[in-house]
């Protein structure tokens, strides 16, 4: 399974599932949805087929390699910079230069902790993932 058929289905039912039916709406659907994916409380035995598999481990690959990282543990989201020139948009954001954010080693890098930073607060690109496919991608991370 690659990426782009996770994106058109089973990404949009994981994260209504995670949205909806979190205890306050007990019964039926935030949403309004008749055919709600978290009403019923068994997962789709495709759906645990996945998460059982290798693919939630390359699936995590895929994400990591493309610059996400892990934002949230409570709601298991991650995220990477929605923009090339992050660190300048940042930059303005703090009222700073952009070579605040240096590594002051002498190697010319960005610091890791500000790119951290800004995906946590600013960045507009986040998923929320399955609870496997976010614990891979952190072991991956750290």
């Amino acid at each position: 399974m690659t990426l782009d058929i996770w994106m058109k289905g089973e990404f949009h039912r994981m994260t209504h599932m995670s949205h909806c039916n979190l205890g306050e709406y007990e019964g039926s659907c935030k949403y309004g949805d008749e055919d709600c994916p978290a009403m019923n409380k068994h997962p789709a035995p495709e759906l645990m087929e996945f998460l059982e598999s290798g693919e939630a481990a390359k699936l995590a690959k895929e994400y990591h390699d493309g610059g996400y990282i892990c934002i949230s543990n409570k709601y298991r989201m991650i995220g990477r910079p929605d923009r090339a020139d992050w660190n300048v948009a940042m930059a303005e954001k703090m009222r700073c230069a952009p070579a605040d954010f240096i590594k002051r080693d002498g190697s010319g890098k960005l610091c890791e902790r500000w790119y951290e930073h800004y995906v946590r607060v600013h960045t507009k690109d986040t998923l929320e993932v399955s609870e496997k496919v976010y614990g891979y991608l952190k072991k991956m991370q750290y």
